[in-house]
Order: structure tokens, then sequence, then C-alpha cells
């Protein structure tokens, strides 16, 4: 679970966290279930990815269609993805 205090207060936009649905996507979770049923992980998911230092490898490996495969090696969401991954209520078609 992740502590409300360790996120930052100010929502990001969504274009600072746009790697984020395609991420997901790429790793069969429908980033639109999650964020209705989990809003507040969600959220906290986008500042962490608002934040990230690794874009640059993220949108590499998401054009690439490899990001499935090292999205652990640099995301700072990897476990919470790596949980949510195989979560079927989740599972995008």
């Amino acid at each position: 679970m992740l502590a409300s205090d360790a996120l930052p207060s100010a929502q990001p936009s969504p274009e600072m966290s746009r790697e984020m649905p395609e991420m997901m996507l790429s790793l069969g979770i429908e980033p639109a279930l999650l964020r209705l049923d989990h809003p507040a992980l969600y959220a906290g998911m986008e500042s962490i990815c608002a934040g990230c230092a690794s874009k640059g490898q993220c949108r590499h490996d998401l054009a690439a269609q490899t990001a499935a495969e090292s999205f652990t090696d640099y995301c700072g969401n990897a476990a919470t993805l790596s949980l949510l991954a195989g979560r079927p209520d989740l599972a995008s078609e």
C-alpha cells in the first residue's frame, strides 16, 4: 500500500505522465479500469511517472515494443505495475 504522505500534493498534468497508460497497456493492464477502481493509486503512480528521470528510455522501449521486458530496470512504478499485471480484473483486451 502506498503511504499518502509519500506522494506529492500537486496533481501532475496528464502530459507529464503520458507514458504511464502506454506502459500499462504493454503489460496487459487497462488504465481506465485502474483509474476508475483505484483512483488514489492511479494518481500516485501518475506522480511517480511525472517525476521520472528515465522518460527517454521509457519512450524508446514503448516505441520498440520492448517495455514489458525492460521496465523493471528503470521504472519507478515497476513494483506496482508488476503486481497489477497479474490481476484479471484490470486486464486489457
